[in-house]
């Protein structure tokens, strides 16, 4: 959020200096993204590098390194043969450090990836099903019913997955009518999952026109269903939902389940065994270049365990949800 009002802000300053016009939208949407990018990479670097345990590491390395450096000048070189024995423990610990944090990474990005195609799949799903109803729905309210559901369901996933209410977008989605404050209330009142009333709704709005098909007489009647296969469509339709429901339970148990916190401990204390032997090992060879040494090699694995913790969770603030801005799709224009 911090970000996104930085880039805002910014973007509102450029648009009005020099009382200038505002620039094209394709202008304001590459500086959004450019400045959203460099944005993203401050935060990489600040959580990596500038932070108290890190720079309180820096200075405990600095303080060993001084010591040994110090120690060595008053007893020669015996503390330069006592100190080299710890080089094979620096070569055990950095393999195991490298096995771990490359296994962390890829459960990481296994999580993320399963998280993408989950979502491509719910989003695949909300356009199939909108499709769907245009071809075989031919009464105006129920299918204005169900694609105003259907646009308006992935941003009730979105805010589930970020432990959020669908309140957060209420205004646009009033504005567009694609909710109304009736429905909105029930939602929000509502004590499940919110993704679930807009599935329920969906269903709703299908059997709404079957139950009036039936009711004009005869279920091949033209101003309903538009074909005779009428049970092959329901349970197309059905496909569709199931794969909606489907697609959110998977992203809600990706996003329920972490890494365990125990896994993550054990990474620490080596990452912190590590590094204290590898700048008593280097002190005596390195001399004052140790401290540097350790500062970039740490900040490298650092960075790599940031990028790991962004892909844990592929639902944060700072990601990009394609899919919900279907509105953009003419959502009651004739099926061709």
């Amino acid at each position: 959020h911090t970000h996104q009002a930085i880039v805002s802000s910014i973007i509102i300053t450029i648009t009005t200096m020099g009382e200038q016009t505002v620039p094209p939208s394709n202008f304001t949407k590459t500086l959004t993204e450019g400045l959203t990018f460099q944005l993203h990479l401050l935060h990489f670097v600040n959580v990596a590098f500038f932070t108290s345990s890190t720079l309180i590491s820096l200075a405990i390395y600095t303080s060993i390194t001084a010591t040994i450096i110090y120690a060595d000048g008053i007893q020669e070189s015996a503390i330069l043969e006592y100190l080299s024995a710890s080089k094979a423990s620096v070569g055990f610990f950095s393999g195991f450090l490298g096995f771990s944090l490359v296994f962390r990474t890829n459960i990481c990005y296994n999580r993320w990836w399963e998280g993408r195609c989950l979502w491509g799949a719910l989003i695949f799903a909300s356009i199939n099903l909108a499709q769907q109803g245009q071809c075989w729905i031919k009464d105006k309210q129920s299918l204005r019913r169900l694609c105003c559901a259907v646009v308006t369901f992935p941003y009730a996933c979105k805010a589930q997955l970020r432990g959020a209410s669908i309140m957060e977008d209420a205004e646009y989605l009033l504005q567009r009518g694609l909710i109304n404050p009736a429905q909105l209330a029930v939602v929000t009142k509502r004590n499940g999952w919110q993704p679930y009333y807009f599935m329920g709704a969906m269903r709703a709005a299908i059997n709404h026109d079957l139950e009036k098909s039936k009711a004009a007489g005869s279920i091949r009647n033209r101003n309903s269903l538009k074909t005779e296969t009428t049970g092959s469509q329901i349970l197309i339709f059905e496909e569709s939902l199931t794969t909606l429901a489907t697609s959110i339970g998977g992203l809600i148990r990706v996003k329920s389940t972490g890494l365990p916190s125990a896994y993550d401990l054990l990474f620490s204390i080596i990452f912190t065994i590590f590094f204290l032997i590898a700048t008593i090992a280097w002190a005596p060879t390195l001399g004052w270049y140790t401290p540097i040494v350790i500062a970039v090699l740490r900040f490298t694995v650092k960075l790599i365990i940031v990028i790991g913790s962004e892909m844990e969770d592929p639902f944060g603030d700072d990601v990009r949800l394609p899919g919900t801005k279907l509105t953009h799709i003419d959502i009651l224009s004739p099926c061709t």
